[in-house]
């Protein structure tokens, strides 16, 4: 059997490039499958008023604020100006304070509980600057005249000085604080995963939009504050003993990165700072590695390691504790949904959305390499066996983190085909 190895004086990368050349040959393949799989993706493009939006997934989930704006960004990469301007606007246009709604329901958008979705929309935003031009960020969003500019910058300066939902910076590190479940894995009743504190994807998203907002207003202190962020992220979230980025800084509202304990859990999410662009160099390739070597699973990524917990995670319902904290892998995503189902879901179930976010951090650990874009591709083609299984010609939504990982969740998920469709986009 043909392998192909990354060797960064590390254990190397074995993959399999035989399994590859199945889902994505080098001869013009990559084209013909987008544009499959953009077919598949425009069945969760739905209309809401006189916009458009993104049903999260089928056959239960409705259009969620962090997963349209995660999904967008695939259509975006495949050019879908139109398509994608139209769910952007209707986000941005609820905007306010640095606060976007996470669900909205017919015309009540309170729920503001989330800390990513507003980065994930400056996100968006920039990514569809550039497949357009700036000119973009002029645009009107409402009839205030209120701009996309606007926007960005009013996320920026709120998550500075604080918002009203509890989100705020440390004056000292430039880092995010997150109240508890506001991140994707926002799991309650039980809480799963609280992660309350300074979560990782947090900083990597704020780290990428304080480069933003220094473009788009060069004459505050956004690029000041950009270098102390990243230079925090190194310094606090590194744990060397175990050659990965930590999860989560720990920590309660008002409370400083330097006060926090460190969660030094191997989770996904990890794998954010890097296909962002935020961590690079012997940080990204060691992290990246780890998490091919205890997180990747066929056409997934778990939300957790399966290994002794560097970190005691208790989860506890109604006083109840339910798991082991010092091993808190939790491997099949089946039984009572509060006893049994919510405790796995971000505890060691297996995420598809997450396996392009590798794909992609590989080609961004080691850019400019033959060999990681073949091993990215590698990785990649797992997802091709999904799309022949379970609801043929999509992607479901979580897969057990045991094997032989059982498909689980929603049986179409709108942000796994797209974030397949972006990394695509690079491959191609």
């Amino acid at each position: 059997m043909a392998h192909l190895a990354i060797v960064v004086n590390e254990p190397m990368l074995d993959v399999d490039e035989r399994t590859a050349a199945s889902f994505l040959s080098p001869e013009n393949e990559i084209s013909a499958h987008l544009d499959y799989l953009c077919e598949r993706m425009n069945t969760f493009i739905v209309r809401r008023g006189r916009g458009k939006t993104i049903i999260a997934g089928y056959p239960w989930f409705l259009d969620w604020g962090r997963d349209t704006l995660i999904a967008v960004r695939g259509l975006i990469a495949n050019a879908q100006v139109e398509t994608a301007t139209s769910i952007i606007e209707r986000f941005a246009a609820f905007e306010k304070g640095g606060t976007i709604p996470n669900a909205i329901f017919g015309d009540d958008d309170s729920n503001r509980e989330t800390s990513d979705a507003p980065l994930w929309l400056a996100i968006a935003i920039e990514e569809l600057a550039d497949q357009t031009d700036e000119t973009f960020y002029g645009q009107a969003i409402d009839g205030a005249g209120r701009t996309y500019r606007d926007v960005v910058l009013s996320i920026a300066k709120h998550y500075r000085e604080g918002t009203a939902n509890g989100i705020a910076m440390d004056p000292e590190s430039m880092l995010i604080f997150s109240p508890v479940h506001f991140t994707w894995m926002d799991t309650n009743h039980p809480a799963g995963t609280k992660r309350e504190g300074y979560p990782i994807e947090i900083q990597a998203l704020w780290i990428r939009l304080l480069g933003q907002a220094g473009k788009l207003d060069p004459g505050e202190r956004w690029k000041l504050m950009l270098g102390q962020a990243q230079e925090s992220l190194a310094k606090f979230y590194w744990c060397e003993n175990r050659n990965w980025l930590a999860d989560c800084l720990l920590a309660k509202p008002g409370q400083s990165a330097a006060q926090a304990k460190v969660d030094g859990n191997l989770r996904c999410n990890l794998l954010i700072a890097v296909s962002l662009g935020v961590v690079d160099g012997h940080l990204a390739k060691r992290s990246v590695l780890a998490a091919i070597r205890h997180l990747v699973v066929p056409g997934a990524v778990r939300s957790l390691a399966p290994l002794p917990s560097a970190q005691p995670h208790p989860v506890e319902h109604n006083g109840q504790l339910l798991n082991d904290p010092a091993s808190p892998y939790w491997g099949r995503y089946e039984g009572d949904e509060d006893t049994r189902r919510k405790p796995a879901y971000h505890n060691g179930t297996a995420w598809t959305w997450f396996l392009p976010q590798l794909c992609e951090a590989i080609l961004r650990a080691w850019p400019n390499d033959d060999k990681a874009t073949k091993a990215a591709k590698s990785y990649l083609s797992s997802s091709a066996l999904l799309l022949k299984e379970g609801c043929a010609g999509q992607l479901p939504e979580i897969l057990d983190g045991d094997a032989p990982h059982q498909q689980r969740g929603c049986d179409a998920q709108a942000w796994a085909i797209s974030e397949l469709i972006r990394v695509l986009n690079q491959l191609d």
